[in-house]
């Protein structure tokens, strides 16, 4: 029986590391996302289950130890748990949303992991044999990364990208995936004895993860692995004192190494720097431009909010609620599309705004204990020089490669394992003989624990798996038949499920486009699909007030009802639920742009203009804002002052404009009219 539950058990670690390589498109949204946080949930609590019957049967030697790695663990839990019921979106906090699905509730499945994982593999066998099938499920992501980028560009959805993701979906997952292979496959090698043949299989599978981390092609990666070959060489000069000659080689390697890099920074320009994988962005990156500047802008925007809520933070995922209130103008300098952040693009910045100095606090000590651990156990005697290094190495590099980007379910997986390895190798413990005492569970206990462990799976990851199918369907015959998506709706949504918000969320703003086009209003389910849309958008707006994403749904399917109605009602209940999203984000632009639409559309231009130039005001140097203005001059028969503005604004080199703003303000400025003087 015990032989039976810990071979189960095992059977579920092991299953884990095939979410990764889990994806379905067609079948759910965000199929890169929830497949693989669906199986890693359902293989926790199947694990949790069982490692419960063991613990109940009396096998002591299974009970959690409270090392200070686990503390570390356990402490930054408490912190989350803290900062979500304390913030200011608590239900998002703990559920997150279809796109991440980082949550409270899922975040406890890691810890839960860890935990039983650093208790159940006490032997060194059972560590071997799980390592290298983790190392195995890695190496296949990196080799359908390496299709698609060499042999097939389409291949799983990468359409024809040259960052490739492999099956993770984002070139940024691939990147950091592949740092832990490479340094997983280096810890192989050293554990492996020299006469072996098969010795060079994780060499072979690290360079794999190198590969990795150049085709994902991520700038902050590149720069961590840097950083952690830095620091395996400070550590071995420090530790290898008596070793002159290596010492000088290291010092020599180094010094290498910071004239290459100065040399290639100094071409920075030339067409074979640009053109070296990840190396090449790394290198031109330019801060004052493009999404680095964003990035900085986020951060900036991180500190500032971080110091209203400093203690606990706004609550885990809610950094989107601090960026709006926070927002800066100058963000649509770079397009709509770097206007909206859900993440501050950099873990410790974003842990600090959503978690605070607490959360900060404890998640710095997962790396420093860990850290700490390794060195120390090295000093003891108790671990071999190499395996420590490299070990400190990786957190090192793991977390230099997080300042730029944000975990995600993979990094989570990977991380909460490496840290689980690191109390193993790093704490003093003999492995438990096998016990020869009879092991009993209670037919009642293992009823119980079976039936309440499927409760938990159905209700919160096969319940949530089938609403998102349906969902998906569901939006597919919204496209073609809107009104039978109408009747289904109802019954799509009965099946329970925390993401019930996102489902509103995604019918609300397909049903929105849809409702834009004139032709939609003579169709008998207009109406019908509009009151579905607002209810539901409004029934979210209840439960996330503070979402200005509802406001301007909302806002959008007033106006376009407004437009065929001539229903001055409508246009006043866009007007107040755009003031209020105002309330929420008050430099938002896109904001103050709609506002002074609907401003145009009652006849109150005064009030249009003064919102235009209160916005201007703030920062002119976007050309949306004036070509807007000079239209809105134009429109009202005001032709000399459009004119006199658009030239104005095109004689002006410090303002950035897209094609489509200056065709208008060309179209509006004064005509050269002196060949026609000539003439007459």
């Amino acid at each position: 029986m015990k032989h039976s539950l810990t071979t189960l058990l095992k059977a579920c670690i092991y299953g884990t590391f095939i979410a990764p390589l889990i994806v379905l498109p067609g079948t759910f949204i965000f199929p890169f996302i929830v497949p693989k946080i669906l199986l890693f949930r359902t293989l926790v609590i199947a694990a949790l289950g069982l490692y419960i019957l063991l613990l109940v049967s009396g096998e002591k030697q299974y009970r959690v130890r409270m090392t200070p790695v686990t503390i570390a663990v356990l402490l930054f839990f408490v912190s989350f748990m803290i900062s979500t019921f304390t913030g200011v979106d608590w239900y998002r906090s703990f559920w997150d949303g279809h796109e991440r699905m980082l949550g409270l509730f899922t975040i406890a499945h890691y810890v839960l992991f860890y935990l039983i994982v650093t208790s159940v593999l006490q032997k060194k066998k059972d560590w071997t044999t799980t390592i290298w099938l983790f190392f195995a499920a890695g190496s296949i992501v990196m080799l359908v990364g390496a299709f698609q980028k060499f042999i097939n560009p389409e291949f799983g959805l990468n359409q024809g990208s040259d960052r490739v993701f492999g099956t993770l979906g984002n070139p940024i997952y691939l990147s950091g995936y592949g740092l832990f292979m490479l340094f997983l496959g280096i810890y192989l090698f050293l554990q492996m004895k020299k006469d072996t043949w098969h010795k060079w299989i994780p060499l072979a599978g690290a360079l794999l993860g190198l590969l990795g981390i150049f085709i994902g092609g991520t700038r902050g990666t590149l720069l961590g692995l840097l950083v952690g070959i830095g620091v395996a060489m400070l550590l071995y000069s420090i530790f290898l004192k008596e070793h002159t000659g290596v010492r000088k080689t290291l010092i020599a390697i180094m010094i290498a190494g910071v004239v290459i890099l100065g040399t290639l920074f100094a071409y920075r320009d030339t067409t074979f720097v640009q053109n070296i994988p990840a190396l090449g962005r790394l290198l031109n990156t330019d801060i004052a431009s493009g999404t680095a500047s964003t990035r900085i802008m986020a951060w900036n925007i991180a500190f500032d909010s971080w110091k209203e809520m400093p203690v606990f933070g706004w609550g885990p995922n809610n950094f989107f609620y601090a960026f709006n209130e926070y927002y800066n103008p100058h963000f649509l300098y770079h397009g709509f599309g770097e206007t909206w952040f859900d993440n501050a693009h950099n873990v410790f910045m974003n842990t600090l705004t959503t978690q605070g100095i607490f959360g900060i606090g404890t998640y710095l000590a997962l790396f420093v204990v860990a850290i700490t651990m390794l060195l120390r156990a090295y000093r003891a005697g108790r671990l071999d020089i190499h395996v420590a290094i490299l070990g400190s190495s990786f957190l090192v590099a793991h977390f230099v490669g997080l300042l730029t980007v944000f975990e995600n379910p993979t990094s989570y997986l990977y991380f909460f394992f490496t840290l689980a390895l690191v109390n193993a190798i790093s704490t003093s413990t003999k492995e438990s003989a096998e016990k020869k005492n009879a092991f009993h569970v209670s037919a009642g206990a293992t009823v119980t624990v079976a039936l309440v462990s499927i409760f938990f799976i159905y209700t919160t990851n096969v319940n949530p798996a089938r609403a998102n199918m349906d969902v998906l369907s569901l939006l597919k015959t919204l496209h073609t038949s809107p009104g039978q998506a109408v009747e289904d709706y109802p019954d799509a949504t009965l099946i329970p499920t925390p993401h019930i918000d996102d489902i509103r969320a995604d019918v609300a703003k397909t049903a929105m486009n849809l409702l834009k086009d004139p032709q939609a209003f003579t169709q008998p389910w207009y109406d019908p699909l509009r009151t579905l849309a607002v209810e539901e958008i409004e029934k979210n707006l209840s439960l996330h007030p503070l979402d200005i994403r509802s406001h301007i749904i909302l806002t959008e399917i007033a106006m376009s009802h407004a437009r065929n109605t001539q229903d001055i009602q409508q246009v006043l209940r866009a007007e107040e639920f755009t003031r209020k999203a105002l309330t929420l984000s008050p430099d938002r632009q896109q904001l103050e742009y709609t506002l002074a639409s609907i401003l145009q559309t009652r006849s109150d231009i005064v009030g249009a203009v003064e919102v235009l130039q209160a916005s201007l005001d703030k920062y002119d140097g976007v050309g949306h804002g004036w070509w807007r203005l000079a239209l809105l001059y134009g429109q009202q028969g005001e032709a000399e002052k459009a004119a006199s503005l658009a030239a104005e604004v095109l004689a002006r080199d410090d303002i950035r404009m897209d094609e489509r703003a200056r065709n208008i303000l060309t179209g509006l400025a004064p005509q050269d009219n002196s060949s026609d003087q000539v003439a007459e």
